[in-house]
Order: C-alpha cells, then sequence, then structure tokens
C-alpha cells in the first residue's frame, strides 16, 4: 500500500481540499463505513448514520435535475472500491476524510446543464477530501454558509490515507 498525505495552508477558502482519481468501470462494488446510506456534508450530517455500508458505486448518488457534484460522505474510516482481490482500498490513517464515487468528472457536472443530457464516462472520479465545505442554506433562498463549515484562509490543513491497489 501507498500512504498518501496532503498538506495545506491555503490563501484563499477553499471549497475542498484532497485527491482525485479515475477507476476502471467495471470497479462497481463499493463498501465503506461513513456517515450514510444517503448523501452527506459536514453542515448537512445529522441525519445519517455512521457504520458500514455496501452496494454499487450509483446506489450512492443522487441525481439532481440540475447537474452538481452530489453523493459526498463524511467521517469516513475506509472505503473499498471492487471486490475483495480486485479493486482500491482506501484508509483513514489519522483522521476520517470525505469521498464520492461519481460516474461523471467534476468539470463535466460543472458544465452540465440536466441531468438527461449528461453522458456517463466510462470511469468512476474519486474524490478523497479531508474536507469539503458545506452547502449552507439554513435560511431559505439564501445560500449562506456558517464560519465553522469554511475552509478557511491562512490555516493549516492536511488529510492522510492509505491506498492499496489490489
Amino acid at each position: 500500500g501507498i500512504n498518501m498525505e496532503l498538506k495545506v495552508r491555503p490563501n484563499t477558502e477553499l471549497v475542498r481540499y484532497g485527491f482525485k482519481f479515475a477507476t476502471r468501470k467495471e470497479i462497481t462494488d463499493m463498501t465503506f463505513y461513513a456517515n450514510g446510506p444517503f448523501e452527506n456534508y459536514c453542515d448537512r450530517k445529522s441525519a445519517a448514520v455512521l457504520r458500514e455500508y455496501k452496494g454499487v458505486a450509483t446506489d450512492f448518488n443522487h441525481e439532481y435535475l440540475y447537474p452538481q457534484e452530489n453523493g459526498n460522505h463524511t467521517d469516513a474510516r475506509y472505503l473499498k472500491l471492487g471486490t475483495s482481490n480486485n479493486g482500491i482500498d482506501i484508509f483513514a490513517i489519522d483522521a476520517p476524510f470525505e469521498f464520492c464515487v461519481l460516474p461523471y468528472s467534476l468539470e463535466k457536472l460543472e458544465a452540465g446543464e440536466h441531468e438527461y443530457e449528461m453522458v456517463k464516462d466510462d470511469h468512476y472520479t474519486v474524490t478523497i477530501d479531508g474536507k469539503q465545505r458545506g452547502v449552507g442554506g439554513d435560511v431559505p433562498a439564501i445560500a449562506s454558509l456558517k464560519p465553522q463549515y469554511k475552509i478557511k484562509r491562512n490555516k493549516d490543513y492536511s488529510v492522510k490515507v492509505r491506498l492499496t491497489i489490489k
């Protein structure tokens, strides 16, 4: 396995920090220990339950009318993609991480206008983040974000995981 660590001290507020990679499309099985089963974010996780979940990657996505990133899971201890002898395992080392596994690139989701027009990639995009900022929206029609859910400038952040490819 490979220990991967990212340390960052941003000079501006960030949306997220972490790693991003692609997997083969045939690696569909997914097992993880994190908040779920539905998507959750640092400011939207009180109804999620921390435990192990199993399924295929698309079971944990949410197809919004207007394409956008989705399927995030917080407080992850591990994420296993594929089978026990063909896949990728990611384990938290020092602290839990956040992740999502998407059938589209993040760039494609940002550029998309309607879900029905989206063509899935020939791979999955996996993000492993130390943190992703909250989604905001406590007040109807105002997507204000509380300070504790931001990734602030001039502060040290890090994420450290162990990645094993089988």
